[in-house]
């Protein structure tokens, strides 16, 4: 009997309706999946093998066997075994199916890039991570028809024709890098008569050096790039801000960084700024002593430093990038050493605070604030224990989540739980619960002390230097917003604007 597919046979194995064909057949497959670890152990030693058919086979084995997740950690051995391998094939058949074995691996296959026959050259070009503008599977495909044109001795991957082209294509989308960055500054001058080409920050707040080089690195530029990472380390926050903001001036972009900020990443900046770093160099290709020297840096000290490679294609006039780097794992970065959190942070003129007024319906009411002059707090400690930090003078910058800000003021008095406040009233002091009220304050005394916690609203009498109605509140990209009911107000840019749109006038401290 003749069959033509895998379902025609499983249905002629199994007609005694049991069941127990299927299960068998389930078995069966799950004892194979258990056995890959040592079938892969048993088709290594194959790689080593004098036939070339036999070392070739056992590297598309390879590549396939090792994707089972028990030999995950054994990856990046067995594929710098197979570039081993490649090193030595015999012919281009035997090569292009070890290359395909290494891209499954997540091997470096770059060398093979320019190799003189084509289906080498294709196969090199599956592997490598190749970026132009985020377009993934349809940027390796433009760089894989490159590999295949009979041209390609004209058209081969090389390093950028200008180092200054690949850095003006960097600061157009910082994200070929590998993660979204927002530039700082280009060509940055340091107090050592060097000069940074490209310093970005990330969404935490952490600094990355970009030094380009265009032609083989050699040792010294890794030496020029960790004297950057000396001086970027002590950078403060005042330094990062006044860097972008001449960057900023000179292409004629958002001057506060926190606006910028927000425009990239969606969100106000953290308050340290610089709490770790990296440095990269970009380059075509190094030398072998340089990569043992980043290699030996970076693994053995934990030097933030990596080589991310680029290599440039072109094609009917347009251009693409292949990227690859040195060390995997391209994100890490390590702690400022040395540097003080303190200097990380924007100053604080230790007056100016942030508070989160929750104007809820059922809850507290920014009307009722902004009638009696106070801020509150509570539901449970920890939304509590922050306004109750409130000192005796300090301004507040009063802020809706999700609505703006809608009035600056000075703290008055003590904070004390709603049934015991007492807020001044057309020069009367008067109980806070009797004066009528939009919002709600009490809890009930059942819940009020649930759980031995502390959920109680607590209110600090304000005088309200200017404040508006919830529908008049100020927001704009870039303004700070935390989710505590209030910490000190660092921030800058959100204290300049709110005071200048309310006409209220800056505290000295903050000169």
């Amino acid at each position: 009997m003749s069959v033509d597919s895998d379902a025609v046979v499983q249905t002629c194995m199994w007609k005694d309706g049991t069941g127990l064909g299927p299960l068998v057949l389930e078995q069966a497959t799950l004892a194979c999946f258990d056995a890959v670890p040592e079938i892969l152990v048993r088709t290594l030693p194959h790689l080593d093998s004098p036939r070339a058919h036999r070392r070739a086979c056992a590297a598309a084995a390879l590549g396939t066997l090792a994707r089972h997740p028990s030999l995950s950690p054994q990856r990046p051995a067995l594929a710098i075994r197979l570039v081993s391998t490649a090193g030595s094939a015999g012919s281009p058949w035997e090569l292009a199916t070890i290359l395909i074995a290494t891209g499954q691996l997540q091997g470096d296959t770059r060398p093979w890039l320019t190799h003189a026959n084509m289906g080498v050259r294709s196969c090199a070009a599956l592997a490598p991570e190749l970026v132009i503008g985020g377009g993934g599977d349809l940027d390796r495909s433009a760089v894989l028809g490159v590999c295949l044109s009979p041209d390609w001795s004209e058209r081969k991957g090389t390093g950028m024709p200008l180092e200054s082209r690949l850095e003006d294509l960097i600061e157009a989308d910082p994200a070929i890098l590998g993660k979204p960055l927002l530039l700082v500054g280009r060509q940055v001058p340091t107090p050592y008569g060097k000069v940074i080409d490209l310093l970005g920050i990330d969404a935490e707040g952490s600094l990355h050096v970009v030094e380009l080089k265009r032609d083989p690195t050699p040792r010294d530029v890794v030496a020029q790039v960790l004297d950057y990472g000396s001086w970027v380390q002590e950078l403060t926050n005042e330094q990062i801000r006044e860097i972008y903001g001449t960057y900023a001036r000179r292409k004629g972009l958002a001057e506060e960084l926190d606006e910028a900020f927000a425009l990239t990443f969606g969100g106000s900046p953290p308050e340290a700024l610089n709490s770790t770093h990296s440095l990269t160099v970009v380059a075509s290709e190094i030398d072998a002593a340089t990569e043992r020297i980043v290699a030996y840096l970076a693994s053995g000290f934990g030097v933030p430093v990596n080589v991310l490679f680029f290599r440039y294609f072109e094609d009917e006039g347009r251009s693409y990038l292949a990227r690859t780097w040195l060390i995997d794992d391209a994100d890490a970065a390590v702690p400022s050493a040395g540097t003080k959190v303190r200097g990380k942070q924007e100053l604080w003129n230790g007056t100016d605070w942030y508070v989160s007024f929750g104007d809820e319906t059922g809850g507290r009411s920014w009307e009722d604030a902004l009638r009696y002059g106070f801020v509150s707090a509570g539901g449970g400690e920890w939304f509590s224990r922050t306004i109750r930090s409130l000192p005796l003078g300090a301004r507040v910058f009063t802020h809706i989540p999700k609505v703006g800000y809608v009035g600056v003021g000075t703290v008055t008095g003590e904070p004390q739980p709603f049934d015991e406040a007492v807020l001044a009233v057309d020069g009367e002091e008067r109980p806070m619960s009797d004066l009528p009220l939009a919002g709600v304050y009490r809890s009930g005394g059942e819940v009020a002390q649930q759980d031995g916690e502390d959920r109680r609203e607590w209110i600090v009498p304000v005088m309200w230097e200017h404040a508006v109605p919830r529908t008049e509140a100020l927001w704009r990209t870039g303004f700070f917003a935390n989710q505590n009911s209030a910490c000190k107000l660092r921030a800058r840019f959100t204290i300049e604007e709110v005071s200048r749109h309310f006409g209220v006038v800056e505290d000295p401290g903050d000169a």
